[in-house]
């Protein structure tokens, strides 16, 4: 809910409502937001589904904004729109890692637990059979 409700405002900041024509304070904009809301929020997020969408949904705001603003010509102008579709990549494939990282440790949780209960019973015997 809390990341939902962070890349919406985000979002709505990238709009023609909260910024200028694409240029380079939609740049630092996008930047600042990148660097202090979507990459160390990411670890709010319950499911990658999410991440992954509304990522693009702010990738595609920008490509809508570009087109319907004067698609930049130059490699300068460009730019935000490789910030934005390079942030949405980055963004995505962190939320990924992180979810098979937590994956993997749950698992050997488990299975840490499972070998503690056996290694328990096997010692318990032990000492029935050695008393």
């Amino acid at each position: 809910f809390c990341y939902g409700l962070g890349m919406t405002c985000g979002i709505l900041a990238l709009s023609p409502l909260g910024s200028p024509a694409l240029d380079s304070s939609t740049l630092s904009l996008s930047l600042a937001y990148t660097a202090f809301f979507r990459l160390p929020s990411v670890t709010l997020a319950t499911r990658t589904s999410l991440v992954m969408f509304l990522n693009l949904l702010s990738l595609v705001l920008t490509l809508i904004r570009a087109f319907s603003e004067g698609f930049p010509r130059n490699l300068n102008a460009g730019t935000p729109l490789w910030v934005e579709g390079l942030s949405c990549v980055v963004v995505t494939l962190i939320s990924i890692s992180l979810q098979q990282w937590l994956r993997g440790a749950a698992s050997q949780r488990l299975h840490h637990k499972k070998v503690k209960a056996e290694l328990s019973a096997a010692t318990s015997l032990l000492r029935l059979t050695c008393d």
